[in-house]
């Protein structure tokens, strides 16, 4: 192949990428996310067709914050959580939905019927300025009915005891202090069933303190744990952590202890490897031995 017939290619390439995501965005993409999605297509090899499939998977908020190409990593993670939220999480019929302003837990995946999801979550008015426009509505979807609580996730004293089947934290534990994430767990274990779960992701500070360079990798963020420093938490809080998994394998990143974005693409799934992930995954029940302190 000639020097000249490698540009025809790339601009034909530019040009995919480019036509695609008006079709399925409905609007002209700006150059920059032309750029920075063009970059993932081709760090995962997609075929034109492919194309279409990957942006229709994502949503207009996440395809905008590829504007720079440094948070393509965004784009992978959110497709990596789908993929946990649409295989791992367990059927239930009364739901709470933590801090799930952001992403609720109805509209990433979440296969199940169930009788009545409530997302729990901050005022507008009182979250970080990032997550304050996220505005959630009360509805009746195909799966179930949807309900709103503006409160703290730590006060559930709305809530009966033994009355719900499914607490799910999505990416919100890190967002409060460990104290008050001790408080939650006596909160959760109160109003889950017996056999109910408990199931949460949160970034792996293994990966996060790497990637942020001894910092968070969000300013919200109260505290990032490490996996077995959460899963002691988690069983002094009351819980048998009966699966941890991980989402998004760094094994790039955690061998050579420079962030690698290519690990983002490449291992951009659910994964065993829970050390080298970039968020960890927990699926916990209620101990049946547990006495509190």
């Amino acid at each position: 192949m000639s020097h000249g017939d490698h540009v025809d290619d790339h601009v034909a390439d530019e040009e995919a990428v480019r036509n695609a995501m008006t079709v399925v965005l409905g609007r002209q993409p700006g150059a920059g996310e032309v750029e920075s999605f063009g970059r993932y297509v081709a760090a995962a090899r997609l075929t034109r067709g492919q194309v279409a499939v990957a942006l229709q998977a994502t949503s207009e908020a996440v395809t905008a914050s590829m504007r720079d190409a440094l948070e393509l990593h965004l784009f992978a993670i959110h497709l990596a959580r789908v993929r946990l939220i649409a295989t791992m999480l367990p059927p239930a019929n009364r739901i709470l939905d933590l801090g799930g302003a952001a992403a609720p837990l109805c509209d990433t995946g979440y296969p199940h019927p169930f009788e009545q999801l409530t997302i729990i979550d901050l005022p507008p008015e009182d979250r970080h300025e990032e997550f304050a426009g996220r505005i959630v509505a009360e509805r009746t979807t195909a799966h179930g009915v949807v309900r709103v609580a503006y409160t703290s996730m730590v006060d559930l004293s709305m809530f009966d005891d033994f009355s719900i089947d499914l607490v799910w934290s999505g990416e919100s534990l890190e967002h409060i202090e460990i104290e008050d994430a001790r408080r939650l767990y006596a909160e959760v274990r109160r109003v889950l069933r017996p056999d109910g779960w408990f199931c949460l992701d949160t970034p792996n500070r293994k990966l996060t303190r790497i990637h942020a360079e001894g910092g968070m990798i969000h300013p919200d963020h109260r505290h990032e744990y490490e996996p077995d420093e959460l899963v002691a938490e988690l069983c002094n809080g009351g819980f048998d952590v009966v699966r941890s998994l991980g989402v998004c394998d760094m094994p790039l990143t955690a061998s050579s202890g420079m962030i690698d974005y290519r690990d983002f693409v490449a291992g951009a799934g659910v994964t065993t490897a829970l050390d080298s992930a970039y968020i960890q995954y927990h699926a916990c029940r209620p101990s049946r031995t547990f006495t509190a302190r």
